[in-house]
């Protein structure tokens, strides 16, 4: 269940960094679209993917080598190396509070802020620009 969830997840990230290849910081976009997915997701998956974490520590290993291209790419595409990585722990914060269904705002306010992280990777491309 994990590693099927990586996987379509990962497959989800390299479309959707294709797709914005032509925009700064594609990794990052695409990062960012899929939180939209996640969001959406119903309340099965997640607790699905919560105990097939708790039972498959070796996933860890398998996430680090995931987060870790990521990372490799987002640098390569960023100026601001701080900068992208205080997106990247939005976006993924953003996911915690929707993974163990804790998010204490409304959903409106997840939407705003899905849109504000949009806006802030946006802004990270005009600050290199302008470097």
């Amino acid at each position: 269940m994990l590693q099927r969830f990586v996987e379509t997840v990962g497959r989800e990230i390299e479309d959707l960094r294709a797709r914005f290849r032509d925009l700064a910081n594609p990794t990052l976009r695409a990062i960012s679209a899929t939180l939209r997915t996640r969001l959406k997701g119903p309340d099965s998956v997640r607790i699905a993917l919560i105990a097939a974490h708790a039972e498959s520590l070796s996933a860890n290993a398998r996430l680090r080598t995931v987060f870790s291209a990521h990372w490799q790419r987002i640098e390569a595409e960023t100026a601001d190396r701080a900068g992208a990585l205080a997106i990247w722990c939005a976006i993924d914060g953003l996911q915690f509070f929707s993974l163990f269904n804790v998010w204490p705002a409304t959903a409106d306010d997840a939407r705003t802020l899905a849109n504000r992280i949009e806006g802030m990777i946006d802004a990270l491309a005009a600050a290199a620009r302008s470097l």
